[in-house]
């Protein structure tokens, strides 16, 4: 029968407490109230997706791949699903590589100049027609 014992959580959240103290660490370092917002601050319009959004970067950025490897493939096993490895790695390197390459995008459209955003607004477009524009 599959499921998680008490034993298997206890031995979860003490691996948890060495994984989050340097995650903790990285986070207070790395946060920088400036005009954006910070490093946390993301490009969605609602607070609470920023939030999440830049949170879950700062904590895949804080955490190495192997370890997100291995907590994919055993937390997944853990819960009672046969996940082949392949299967289960392609899934950590999807969040890896996520949280990295939507930093690079969020970095890139905050570089485009506020004068470019704005010539890019002709009269009759939508949003997103002047985003793919500019």
């Amino acid at each position: 029968m599959f499921g998680l014992t008490i034993e298997q959580i206890a031995f979860i959240f003490r691996g948890a407490g060495w994984t989050h103290r340097p995650v903790a660490a990285r986070l207070c370092r790395r946060y920088d109230p400036g005009p954006a917002g910070g490093s946390g601050a993301r490009l969605a319009p609602p607070q609470a997706l920023r939030t999440l959004s830049g949170l879950f970067v700062q904590l895949v950025q804080g955490i190495p791949l192997p370890v997100i490897m291995f907590v994919v493939y055993f937390g997944i096993s853990i819960g009672g699903y046969d996940v082949p490895a392949l299967v289960a790695a392609g899934i950590a390197m999807t969040l890896y590589s996520s949280a990295y390459l939507g930093e690079i995008w969020r970095g890139c459209i905050q570089a485009v100049p506020k004068t470019q955003w704005e010539g890019g607004g002709v009269p009759g477009a939508d949003e997103g027609r002047s985003a793919s524009s500019t």
